[in-house]
């Protein structure tokens, strides 16, 4: 029986989400996960350049040269020069590796006529991580025992509370929420069943992973692509959102909100309080380093004594920041800032009748969960960069097809 190119596609793109969601977390981190991982995005990559179907690629092709000749290759010599071992320059540039993944992407989604087969794959594998997750934290918190032999659950928490916290829990929570979301909004399908997937992740971001920022991302971006869908009903929308800002205002609900984020908050103060002085020392870092940065190097974490108060500086809690001290100001242009707006050009390309369909509240509610989030935990920090791929193939996968249709109507 003869394997299809598509087939082969979706075999290879299954196996690299497995690797990098470890298996559903079974599997501990290894150099051979790690190796099979960046394996198997370059074999992904040479079918791919293999195949034909180039038209749908040719900004990406752009993207990737620019990619590696501003980013990887000064960054790699760079490393050399401040002293990293092989072993640790490998396990930072997989981080980077992963962007690759977007021309193979883009090639299933235009053989498949469409992005639904890959992205209800990711969906479904993610919602079994994160379901695991969840069962086994509740397992542990309640009962103090474990459905699965989890080598990284540990008691007593490192969390906010009682509850065991884990970060970094899938690249996907964030994305597979807004598209479980947009689905059920949907109106050719109107599927309830990605209820269960956006329940999930949404679980799992608040009860597991406990980023605040993650999950109101998550929340704010429903609630924009939920508006796009209200047609007579906006403004019924808005006037009700007005009145429970009055009524949440008058009654304190934004003012305990707020306080969870205060530094005098016994509990949640000392995040607050070590981000506000990563944010003053990622300025004085950028200032020493504003061309390539401190290093795209493995040990990226640096202690900071400032007036008494010892903190761990961590680029990847600061979001944009972060990444210009991390790989310099030009790095961060091309990695994350040029992309970003070319998705908001995508946004504008969508003519007043399509501003209610799928595919403008899907793009809409990435580009609103990535401008959050960019304030702390940014998607392209490297223990996230794994979905900004399926995030740049989305994009450029909707833009080609709105060209497409504006062509055959002649609309330009």
């Amino acid at each position: 029986m003869m394997i299809t190119k598509t087939k082969l596609y979706y075999i290879l793109l299954v196996l690299c989400v497995l690797c990098q969601n470890r298996f559903f977390h079974i599997v501990n981190a290894s150099v051979t996960l790690t190796t099979g991982l960046i394996l198997d995005i370059i074999l992904l990559l040479l079918i791919a350049l293999a195949d034909k179907y180039n038209a749908v690629c040719k900004y990406q092709y752009k993207y990737l040269i620019a990619l590696t000749i501003i980013v990887i290759i000064p960054q790699t010599i760079y490393a050399s020069a401040l002293g990293e071992t092989l072993g640790g320059y490998i396990d930072v540039i997989r981080g980077i590796l992963n962007i690759f993944l977007v021309v193979p992407l883009l090639k299933f989604f235009y053989r498949k006529k469409g992005m639904d087969e890959g992205l209800n794959m990711v969906t479904f594998l993610t919602s079994i991580t994160l379901g695991l997750i969840l069962i086994n934290s509740f397992l542990i918190n309640n009962f103090d025992s474990q459905l699965l032999p989890f080598s990284y659950f540990e008691k007593p928490a490192t969390a906010r509370g009682d509850w065991i916290r884990i970060y970094l829990i899938s690249d996907f929570t964030g994305f597979v929420s807004i598209y479980s979301f947009c689905k059920m909004l949907e109106k050719r399908t109107r599927n309830i069943w990605y209820l269960v997937p956006f329940v999930i992740c949404l679980g799992a971001s608040v009860y597991v992973e406990q980023s605040r920022m993650q999950y109101m991302a998550i929340i704010a971006s429903c609630i924009v692509a939920y508006t796009q869908t209200l047609k007579e009903g906006k403004p019924y929308f808005y006037i009700t959102a007005i009145i429970v800002t009055v009524v949440g205002i008058l009654g304190d609900w934004f003012s305990s909100f707020f306080e969870m984020f205060s530094v005098t908050n016994e509990g949640l103060g000392i995040s607050t309080l070590i981000r506000i002085n990563e944010y003053i020392y990622a300025l004085e870092l950028f200032f020493k380093h504003p061309i390539l940065g401190t290093g795209m190097v493995s040990n990226y974490l640096f202690e900071v004594e400032r007036e008494l108060f010892i903190f761990e500086y961590n680029h990847t809690d600061i979001g944009l920041i972060g990444c210009i001290t991390y790989i310099g100001l030009i790095g961060t242009l091309v990695l994350f800032i040029i992309p970003y707006i070319r998705f908001i050009k995508t946004l504008k390309m969508f003519s007043n009748k399509e501003t209610g369909s799928f595919e403008y509240c899907f793009l809409l509610g990435l580009v609103v969960f990535i401008s959050i989030t960019s304030l702390t935990t940014l998607m392209t920090d490297n223990s996230r960069i794994f979905a900004w791929p399926f995030v740049l193939a989305v994009f450029e996968f909707e833009r080609y097809q709105l060209v497409r249709r504006r062509e055959e109507t002649n609309e330009f």
